[in-house]
């Protein structure tokens, strides 16, 4: 393997890749290996021209149309890929992904999404073919399913980190599938050479093929649906040089959640209800197959974000509208309410230009000085002291990459998702719900907060005097004085 320490974990982010499917690989890298790595999106441009193998501990390709993938990177980011793994570095992929790293795919034939061809990459040297079960559509669920795979445990063995799953009582999850295909004939390929003289390999280990998991009945050959497939290969291990390549043709890395929004999912009910009773057995396999990559896994960080959301209590920390940040203290003042103290607070300015809009965000958090309100640290050290808890102080450093780490997280949802998948936890910690307040500019009418406009960010109240009549109030024009229960112009 290289010299210099591989810390970074490559998330294609190319033409053809399916924006749920980018989303899905990236948190899930971020989840269960982004305490030890450094988590990023690349294209097919720095793929060809930047030197990102010496320190790239994983390559992971998402699901999409592998015929893109196939387009762009065919050339010198193909031949950058494959001498990578080769060299001994890792790659994951799902889906289009796991298509992409075979050395042929037949997908669709005669339909009219047909993709037939070679493939540059050629971790597994023979075909994909798929769709493992008929009924496919790019533009709708028609043809997703639930599934339970056959997990050939006793493979995971060839791997010390991944041992544990042989010897464990595991339950087999529910796995999303939606157009993936299976290794044709991967059997041939298990601890036996593969044809090298296309690759010049120069390794001590001969490569071959382990078959980690297989899909249950149901596969057909796509080339002829009326040919039923038994034990057809649904995640492969390729021992490819001296390094290792993942390729499944199922989604393992899809939480339930992706497919949830508010009241509303994407998914058939029965299917949802299927992959959400599994999603601790899910996260398990994935990380075994991170496991079976050799690549550090924190599992007890995992475990604690579980037990931390299920058993701990928050910080009372409080959002104003439209932009700041309050705590709740446990003061009372002299009314007996809690003394509400601020924080930090959020400004954003945009402006275009020609056909670029540009977005400037600047957030201020008190994180150590108490003064004049309040700071972070000087809320913790009160919560413990009222608690009994011992949560540690957090560092300026610490606080920033927090906060760009989650902010990455929530943009990349909110570009895909809209505001939608925040509003439970927004309200959940807002001021203002059924608080009654004066509208300045309107003759002092009192009004009862309702909410939020979920399209364009305005206050939404209405009257007392008579609810049918409904204010909506615009951030950038209104300032909000809630001690004093009045809302009027910025001054």
């Amino acid at each position: 393997m290289f010299s210099q320490k591989a810390i970074d974990v490559l998330v294609y982010s190319g033409s053809g890749v399916s924006t749920l499917c980018l989303e899905q690989v990236f948190l899930t890298c971020k989840q269960i290996l982004g305490k030890s790595y450094s988590v990023m999106k690349v294209d097919a441009n720095l793929l060809a021209t930047q030197p990102w193998e010496k320190t790239t501990a994983l390559l992971a390709f998402p699901g999409g149309r592998d015929s893109f993938y196939n387009r762009d990177l065919r050339g010198p980011a193909a031949y950058k890929i494959q001498n990578y793994v080769r060299s001994g570095g890792k790659y994951i992929g799902f889906c289009a992904g796991g298509y992409f790293g075979c050395s042929k795919i037949v997908f669709e034939p005669n339909t009219p999404i047909q993709v037939i061809g070679d493939r540059p990459l050629g971790f597994f040297p023979g075909v994909c073919k798929g769709t493992a079960y008929p009924g496919f559509d790019y533009e709708s669920e028609s043809g997703s399913k639930a599934l339970q795979l056959i997990i050939e445990k006793e493979e995971f063995r060839h791997q010390k980190k991944s041992e544990w799953i042989a010897d464990s009582d595991f339950k087999i999850p529910y796995v999303y599938y939606n157009g993936g295909g299976y290794f044709s004939n991967a059997d041939e390929y298990r601890k036996s050479e593969i044809n090298t003289s296309d690759h010049s390999f120069e390794s001590k280990t001969p490569p071959f093929v382990n078959i980690l998991a297989r899909y249950p009945e149901g596969v057909t050959d796509p080339e002829n649906r009326a040919i039923p497939v038994e034990g057809a290969p649904a995640i492969i291990a390729c021992h490819y040089g001296d390094g290792l390549a993942i390729l499944t043709g199922v989604h393992v890395e899809f939480s339930y959640k992706s497919f949830t929004n508010g009241n509303k999912h994407t998914l058939p009910l029965e299917i949802l209800e299927k992959i959400k009773s599994t999603e601790n057995e899910r996260i398990d396999l994935m990380i075994s197959l991170f496991h079976y990559l050799d690549l550090d896994v924190t599992i007890e960080s995992i475990i604690q974000e579980e037990i931390d959301s299920n058993n701990a209590k928050e910080l009372p920390l409080k959002l104003k509208w439209p932009n700041d940040l309050y705590y709740e203290s446990q003061d009372l003042n002299d009314h007996g309410k809690p003394i509400m103290k601020k924080l930090g607070g959020l400004l954003i300015t945009s402006f275009t230009d020609k056909d670029v809009f540009s977005v400037f965000i600047g957030l201020g958090i008190n994180v150590n000085n108490p003064k004049p309100t309040t700071s972070l640290n000087s809320i913790i050290e009160e919560y413990n002291k009222k608690n009994g808890t011992r949560l540690r102080e957090i560092s300026m450093e610490e606080m920033m990459a927090s906060y760009l780490e989650k902010l990455e997280e929530f943009y990349y949802t909110f570009l895909n998702r809209g505001f939608e998948p925040f509003v439970d936890l927004y309200y959940k910690h807002w001021l203002h719900s059924g608080q009654i307040v004066s509208l300045k500019n309107h003759d002092y009418t009192r009004v009862k907060i309702v909410g939020i406009s979920l399209s364009d960010g305005y206050l939404v109240s209405k009257s007392l005097e008579n609810p049918s009549i409904e204010y909506t109030l615009h951030p950038d024009g209104n300032s909000f004085d809630f001690l004093n229960g009045l809302i009027g112009n910025k001054k």
